[in-house]
């Protein structure tokens, strides 16, 4: 634990040395300072340190910068070769993320990965407004940010048509997001990666956004719906949405129903773009239809037109005869993961 004192004396020798020795040279370009119990003073000379050089990766998640004083002062145009700062868990705020953003704006970076996970930041995130243009990855997941919140962040622009993955998990997000988030896939057409998964996301809403995926999707590729009670007929028209390779439907208790027991929900799956589903965790008891179902599909062509990869079924219960059909399934190239049978089971 390398703490304020410790981080300083590093940064003023590595200063020097930079400077004096080798002035010139490439530098660091990946520094990792997670959990050495820094507060806002090391913050600050770490920008100092390294916001002229060519530091590609920068982690200072899991400390303590709830106190952090103005710094866009200090290096202006600053971090141009910037791609990824971790700043999660560092018990940041509103205002603190605001001088966060405001330096960052100033930053000569084209585009960065902005980690935030696990801030209590709910309404401060409107702050990233400012970032136009200026994120590619946004990682908002356990940061207490509601519907209205996401609302002011995205503002007029939705962040701009750089941003290519948005992680609002765990958070209190209902149904206006998904509206807005739409908005910004017709406006930008660039996000290809979204996480909802741990929203208390309401039916109708989640019902519009998929057919709003259904109909005009060009560039999504990876959905995580997990833990949102999402119905298994919504459930069931994400398998049509056009372009989707990755879709997680971890934990959303599909299996009480006839999801897993009705061969539309396999057929829809075969007849898919996607090469990764998770299905865990749904409480199925009974995958003989949705299993044989693939099987009769694929066979067809021996495989030839599959374009599923992986089907993720753990946390399901698997019987011994749900095995033969797995078996078959991999002869097509068709990896099924899931928990093996218990001896109760067999």
């Amino acid at each position: 634990n390398m703490g304020d004192e410790g981080i300083i004396m590093f940064c003023k020798g590595y200063y020097n040395e930079a400077d004096v020795a080798c002035p010139g040279r490439p530098g660091i370009i990946r520094v990792d300072f997670s959990a050495k119990g820094l507060t806002s003073e090391s913050f600050l000379e770490i920008v100092r340190t390294f916001s002229q050089g060519c530091m590609k990766y920068l982690n200072l998640s899991d400390n303590d910068f709830s106190k952090l004083s103005p710094i866009d002062h200090i290096c202006n145009q600053s971090f141009s070769c910037l791609e990824t700062l971790n700043l999660a868990r560092c018990n940041l705020h509103g205002s603190n993320l605001y001088e966060i953003a405001k330096f960052l704006k100033g930053s000569k970076f084209e585009s960065v990965e902005l980690i935030l996970s696990g801030n209590p930041l709910a309404s401060g995130c409107k702050h990233l407004s400012m970032l136009n243009n200026k994120i590619h990855s946004l990682k908002l997941d356990g940061c207490q940010v509601c519907d209205d919140d996401v609302e002011d962040m995205l503002g007029e622009n939705g962040l701009g048509e750089k941003l290519r993955c948005l992680d609002l998990s765990c958070n209190s997000i209902r149904s206006n997001t998904l509206t807005r988030i739409a908005n910004v896939m017709k406006a930008n057409g660039s996000l290809v990666d979204i996480n909802l998964s741990q929203n208390p996301l309401t039916d109708d809403c989640v019902e519009s956004f998929v057919t709003f995926l259904h109909e005009s999707n060009k560039s999504l590729s990876s959905l995580n719906l997990s833990q949102t009670n999402l119905k298994a007929g919504t459930a069931r028209k994400l398998f049509r949405v056009p372009r989707l390779c990755n879709l997680c439907l971890f934990n959303n208790n599909l299996g009480g129903g006839d999801f897993f027991s009705c061969p539309t929900t396999a057929k829809l799956i075969a007849s898919s773009d996607l090469s990764t589903l998770d299905l865990c965790g749904n409480n199925a008891t009974d995958l003989d239809t949705l299993l044989s179902t693939l099987y009769a599909c694929y066979k067809e062509d021996n495989g030839a037109t599959r374009k599923l990869d992986v089907l993720e079924l753990g946390g399901n219960i698997v019987k011994e005869s749900d095995e033969i059909w797995i078996s078959k399934l991999k002869r097509l190239g068709l990896d099924v993961a899931r928990d093996r049978p218990t001896q109760n089971q067999i």
